[in-house]
């Protein structure tokens, strides 16, 4: 895996890639995920790619995830999208 972190150390993306550096899928069938963080460093998205950079949809059948945090910092929601930004209802949230 490559990763890339933000000047405050967070990650923002882990990308799968072969033994010749090229970008391959896991066993998840992604190829990339991204991250964004709030300016509390609050985890607030999480976006599955291909290895073209393109948002694709995860093995648990979603393509991005995001959060929303009260004002202390705890968590609220946890909400999954696919591809068209609709929301996506987990049969079993054990992810």
């Amino acid at each position: 895996y490559l990763c890339k972190y933000d000047v405050h150390g967070n990650q923002i993306e882990e990308a799968c890639i072969d033994i010749y550096g090229n970008p391959c899928y896991n066993s998840d069938g992604v190829a990339k995920y991204t991250w964004k963080y709030d300016s509390r460093r609050n985890k607030i998205e999480e976006t599955c790619c291909d290895t073209h950079d393109r948002p694709c949809v995860n093995s648990d059948g979603y393509a991005k995830t995001i959060w929303e945090y009260d004002r202390y910092g705890n968590t609220l929601s946890e909400r999954y999208y696919d591809l068209e930004g609709n929301e996506v209802v987990l049969l079993n949230n054990d992810i």
